[in-house]
């Protein structure tokens, strides 16, 4: 089961497809978060800088989202 569908099976209202994950890391640029090696660059910046705890934001697509830009 790839990252987005386990997320999309804790919430209802969200659907494969339909919305893009960036994350928020300190003074870094947003970045598209769907697959696990993101989550793997994700935990190790975290891990180095001494972080524990970083924004995820959920946008809704406004049609399909392409597979290059969001789950």
């Amino acid at each position: 089961m790839g990252l987005c569908s386990k997320v999309c099976s804790r919430f209802d209202e969200l659907i494969v497809g339909a919305f893009q994950m960036t994350y928020v890391f300190s003074d870094h640029p947003p970045r598209l978060l769907k697959s696990n090696l993101n989550v793997r660059v994700l935990h190790l910046s975290c891990y180095n800088d001494k972080q524990n705890s970083v924004t995820i934001i959920v946008n809704e697509c406004q049609s399909q989202c392409q597979s290059d830009s969001g789950c």
